[in-house]
């Protein structure tokens, strides 16, 4: 099967596709990572780090970064 090649259009089918599981806060936190992310020739490349900010995403509670350390210390 040969590579398809990236497209904004084809892009877009795939990011509706991913983003159907994230709440609306998650979906921001992603549409903006995903702006970010390197420009890819290949749609298979694209497809691959928009899952990964997603897993990164769905691990952070409510969407939102994490600060580091926590803050909370123990006696």
């Amino acid at each position: 099967m040969a590579r398809q090649l990236y497209t904004e259009k084809g892009d877009k089918k795939v990011d509706a596709k991913l983003m159907k599981s994230l709440t609306p806060a998650q979906r921001k936190a992603f549409e903006k990572a995903d702006e970010k992310h390197r420009k890819v020739k290949y749609q298979d490349q694209d497809t691959k780090i928009d899952k990964q900010i997603i897993k990164k995403i769905k691990a952070k509670p409510n969407g939102k970064k994490s600060k580091g350390k926590s803050k909370n210390k123990r006696g």
